[in-house]
């Protein structure tokens, strides 16, 4: 994608159309590849060290590929992230590495460019490393305990980029809740009124108790997010807890359903009303799911003679 960006941006083009009748004519006779130019910059040229190590297949490799990326270009960001990730054995150790990926980010962009790309962030794929290190370095401070630097990170961001590609809204959805920061909470599910993710749904439900209180309200919002995946009713019944899923999750799969477990367990048990209130209503739908699948009497015919 970065090499196609850089192909078209080296031409003249007066319309969106003209750009991709190149594009679909250059992948038809099969020389897209070799129309893009060659890294022109220290930073390109890291930026492809890194293109490889996300694609090494052992940890080692990565590591080594993104050291090399460093060594071409301390602006690299991506070089951190990847760091962070591998080599950070600590909160504080990844935290020191993504805040030095931001720095690198920032470089990078350029204050003129940071300032003119706000509001659209994400569209340009120069920003996207920061952004990376960005969301890092809030999960981070999180981690470590510093949760109102991580939520600002996490509300900046999305004023960055408010088309939120990295998905920050439902993280930042879960830790408002968890924090009691109702307003805010509110003004979020509010600017993303039409998203159906699990944490969007059941930090919706669970805000409607705790700003209503028992009732009709609470209770709809509570059945339509067990609605939006039903696998999360059979994993809380289970005796032992799912296990943390890694990487990406299938939607309205099981996998979801553990990884909603693990991110919002925490924020309803952090409040005894919202606990009790959760309990009740899981007990109540429960009941009514038992009741449903007991077999029903024969009603009697008028008897015949």
């Amino acid at each position: 994608m970065a090499g196609l960006m850089t192909l078209l941006d080296g031409q003249q083009f007066e319309t969106v159309e003209q750009a991709d009748a190149f594009l679909q004519q250059a992948l038809k006779e099969g020389r897209a590849e070799d129309l893009i130019p060659p890294p022109a910059t220290d930073l390109e040229r890291a930026q492809e060290r890194m293109y490889d190590a996300w694609d090494a297949t052992t940890r080692r490799q990565r590591v080594n590929l993104a050291r090399e990326a460093l060594a071409i270009s301390a602006d690299c960001a991506d070089a951190y992230v990847l760091l962070a990730e591998e080599e950070g054995k600590t909160p504080d150790q990844a935290l020191e590495l993504y805040r030095q990926g931001m720095e690198a980010g920032e470089r990078a962009i350029g204050p003129q460019a940071f300032e003119e790309l706000k509001g659209a962030f994400w569209g340009c794929l120069e920003t996207r490393p920061y952004m990376r290190a960005r969301e890092g370095f809030a999960t981070c401070l999180w981690a470590i305990g510093r949760r109102a630097e991580a939520v600002a990170h996490l509300q900046e961001m999305l004023e960055l980029n408010p088309n939120d590609n990295q998905g920050l809204r439902c993280l930042l959805a879960v830790w408002l809740l968890e924090l009691r920061r109702l307003d805010e909470l509110g003004a979020l599910l509010q600017q993303f009124e039409d998203d159906g993710s699990m944490e969007m749904v059941w930090a919706k439900a669970v805000r409607t108790f705790l700003a209503q209180g028992r009732g009709a309200a609470a209770r709809q919002a509570f059945r339509a997010a067990v609605e939006r995946n039903r696998h999360v009713v059979a994993l809380l019944l289970a005796e032992r807890p799912p296990a943390r899923p890694r990487g990406y999750v299938t939607m309205g799969g099981e996998d979801e359903a553990a990884a909603l477990i693990h991110n919002l367990l925490p924020a309803i048990q952090g409040n005894d009303d919202a606990g009790q209130w959760f309990a009740e209503e899981l007990s109540a739908l429960v009941g009514e799911l038992v009741e449903s699948q007991k077999p029903r009497p024969r009603e009697r015919g008028p008897r015949l003679h």
